[in-house]
């Protein structure tokens, strides 16, 4: 014969907070709420990547994030002094818009120009057109080498960064 005995075991969950916004990059402004489930009491955070036991304030509303780089940690508590684990996120804000140079400044050339475009920023793609019309991100993309000018052009060309910051033309 055989027997099938197993064990049911229920472990009741402490308190606990959730973030509304997840770890990540954005090209805008946050304002983070951190809502506790039926268990917690209180939820103490701090920004500056510190332990919110020791240095956390009191969460009473949403934590505004802006440029830069915000390191958030949060801990609930409950009622009898349980506590949840201390829990982070990191939010990067990026707002600027990267710059796009090219090799020559416009003017009146007597020869063919070859012009280069670069941007500082790496991860930035460029677009260009030769009409004088306002480049967006389906106008032709710059890949490297050199755009000949060798016709009365004008020349204009933006940068976007991965968060869809973009450069004015």
């Amino acid at each position: 014969g055989s027997t099938d005995l197993f064990a049911v075991q229920r472990k009741i969950a402490g308190p606990g907070a959730i973030p509304s916004w997840k770890s990540g990059a954005f090209n805008h402004e946050l304002d983070v709420t951190l809502t506790g489930n039926p268990l917690t009491t209180e939820i103490l955070y701090t920004t500056d990547g510190s332990d919110p036991r020791e240095s956390g304030r009191l969460y009473s509303g949403p934590i505004h994030v802006d440029e830069g780089t915000t390191n958030l940690q949060y801990v609930a508590r409950g009622e009898g002094g349980t506590s949840s684990a201390v829990k982070s996120e990191t939010y990067t804000v990026d707002m600027t818009a990267p710059e796009v140079t090219a090799s020559v400044s416009g003017g009146t050339f007597d020869a063919v120009q070859n012009v280069t475009l670069s941007s500082p920023e790496a991860t930035a793609r460029i677009y260009y057109t030769l009409d004088g019309t306002t480049p967006t991100t389906n106008s032709p993309s710059y890949g490297g080498g050199v755009i000949r000018i060798d016709q009365t052009s004008t020349l204009q060309a933006i940068a976007v960064d991965a968060l869809g910051n973009a450069s004015e033309p």
